[in-house]
């Protein structure tokens, strides 16, 4: 089995708009692919795929889900 690694995807339809939390994806080969499979590819005009583990928490605590 392999073993996949949790992403957070950030996306948004319009460069005039923040990007946005889509959800958090549990990769186990390609970003991108299993990220389009996921989440589509037709009205993104962004996604952005950030390890989980890489992030820092700068205010709160990490939510374990």
């Amino acid at each position: 089995m392999t073993e996949q690694k949790p992403y957070h995807i950030y996306g948004r339809t319009n460069y005039e708009e923040p990007l946005t939390f889509i959800k958090k994806l549990a990769v186990a080969a390609s970003v991108k692919e299993e990220t389009l499979a996921d989440v589509g590819q037709d009205d993104w005009v962004e996604l952005i795929a950030i390890p989980a583990d890489s992030l820092i928490y700068v205010i709160g605590k990490k939510a374990d889900d």
